[in-house]
C-alpha cells in the first residue's frame, strides 16, 4: 500500500481519447468526467503510462499507438513533467500502475461480456490487436498489473 498522500480531483479515465485539442494541438478541454472522484492524483498519471506502454507494444497494429509518434512524450518525460510540476514523491507510482492495469482488465472483461451478448456495435471486438480471442485480453492486463506493482 502506498503511503498516505495528498488528495485531489481525479478524472478517472485520463487518456488521449478524452482530450479535445485546438488547431495548434493544445489541450482545450478534458471530457468524460463521469468517473471523477477524490483520490491520489497519481491515479490519473498511471493510466496514461499504462496506455502509453500498450501503444508502444502495439507497433502500428492499434489505434492507441499514437504514443510512438514523433513528438509524443516518452514515459520518462511524462513522469518527469508530472513530478516537476507537482513536487510529489514518485515512490508509489508502481502501486498506481498496477491499479490502473487491474482497472483496464476489468474494463476489457466488461467489453467482452457485452460482445458475447451481442451488445457491441462495430468491428474489432472478437479479437485483440494481436489477433487473440477477446476473452484473452484481460489476462495480460492483470498480469502486467501485478508486475507493475513491484516497480519503484
Amino acid at each position: 500500500m502506498p503511503v498516505e498522500s495528498t488528495t485531489g480531483i481525479v478524472h478517472g479515465d485520463h487518456r488521449l481519447g478524452n482530450l479535445l485539442v485546438d488547431p495548434e494541438d493544445r489541450v482545450a478541454a478534458v471530457v468524460d468526467w463521469e468517473m471523477a472522484t477524490l483520490d491520489d492524483p497519481l491515479a490519473d498519471l498511471a493510466p496514461m503510462i499504462v496506455y502509453s506502454r500498450l501503444g508502444s507494444q502495439a507497433a502500428g497494429n492499434a489505434v492507441g499507438d499514437v504514443t510512438v509518434a514523433p513528438g509524443f512524450l516518452t514515459e520518462a518525460e511524462m513522469v518527469a513533467r508530472y513530478y516537476a510540476g507537482s513536487g510529489r514523491d514518485p515512490r508509489d507510482l508502481g502501486f498506481h500502475l498496477g491499479l490502473a492495469s487491474f482497472k483496464l482488465a476489468a474494463v476489457l472483461e466488461g467489453i467482452h461480456y457485452r460482445f458475447v451478448r451481442g451488445q457491441t456495435i462495430g468491428e474489432g471486438f472478437a479479437t485483440d490487436w494481436r489477433g487473440r480471442p477477446g476473452r484473452d485480453r484481460r489476462r495480460p492486463a492483470s498480469t502486467r498489473g501485478l508486475n507493475m506493482t513491484k516497480e519503484q
